[in-house]
């Protein structure tokens, strides 16, 4: 915590230091240890126990809610809920990568058709698995899940982590191209991680660019994250990308983002991943930081 606070060292810097942290841990999901094996995780991804939660953003300009990202999640028989980070990886290890990106897609779709006829109108980010985007069907595919709820592609965003494509970019480019082609918008996720190049940026046809929370948070006190995020936002303004910063979690983070033009916010400060039943609530609670 001492190498996180801005020099030179003061008691009011590390008490409010520490209240950001305190605050920081109450907000956070419980996630504790959880022995998984592949054959429950199969059974509960067919029976589905897999589902969204959902976290809203919102937009710096005026502070409304105008998307959410849908996180999977595995609601246990036994009541506990498990973060993605447990079983993605083995889904995918498993061949499962596929199944699980169309179970998220599909009922994703079915909350924001339900939502949309409620009249709470938001843009939806779900995650894909660069997995999936070796398989050449996989554009069809989703847009017949889009599709089937009566929704357009160009109201749905599909996130890709910029770590995982960048080690195979190049494969996945033909699949990427046919969904900005059928209308999808294409993130790229937790960008600042994957060390991806300048030329591989401009071949791929992103739509938007997601700076990961582990450059947001802090970066109002911290010099070296704050460049970061500045030179992210001026490379994401140069490539005509929409801007989402990942992990705001304080107003002071919320106000240097709207100072440096970020687009939209998401993070704890804004809400947390709810259920699809509490979602609504959720975007009620939310007031704008002054």
């Amino acid at each position: 915590m001492l190498g996180s606070i801005e020099k030179p060292l003061s008691a009011e810097k590390l008490e409010a230091l520490l209240v950001r942290y305190e605050d920081r841990l109450h907000s956070e999901e419980t996630d504790e240890p959880v022995v998984i094996q592949i054959e429950e995780l199969r059974e509960a991804l067919h029976a589905g126990q897999i589902v969204p939660w959902f976290q809203p953003q919102a937009e710096f300009a005026n502070g409304k809610v105008v998307g959410i990202e849908a996180l999977a999640r595995w609601e246990r028989g036994d009541g506990r809920v498990v973060r993605p980070a447990h079983f993605v990886g083995m889904l995918e290890a498993d061949g499962l990568a596929a199944e699980l990106t169309d179970t998220i897609l599909d009922q994703a779709c079915r909350w924001k058709r339900r939502w949309q006829d409620d009249g709470l109108r938001l843009n939806l980010s779900v995650n894909v698995s660069p997995a999936t985007l070796h398989d050449p069907a996989a554009a069809d595919r989703y847009q017949q899940i889009v599709e089937a709820h009566g929704l357009a592609p160009s109201e749905v965003v599909l996130e890709i982590t910029e770590s995982l494509l960048m080690a195979d970019a190049a494969r996945g480019l033909g699949v990427l191209a046919r969904l900005r082609l059928k209308g999808f918008g294409l993130s790229i996720d937790d960008f600042g991680t994957g060390y991806s190049s300048l030329a591989q940026l401009s071949q791929i046809p992103f739509t938007e660019l997601k700076i990961d929370q582990g450059f947001v948070y802090g970066a109002n006190s911290q010099p070296r994250k704050r460049a970061v995020v500045e030179a992210s936002l001026d490379l994401a303004r140069k490539l005509q990308l929409e801007t989402v910063a990942e992990g705001v979690e304080t107003v002071e983070d919320w106000q240097m983002l709207a100072e440096l033009g970020c687009g939209i916010a998401q993070g704890y400060l804004v809400g947390a991943p709810v259920p699809a039943i509490d979602l609504a609530d959720c975007v009620r609670r939310w007031r704008q930081p002054h």
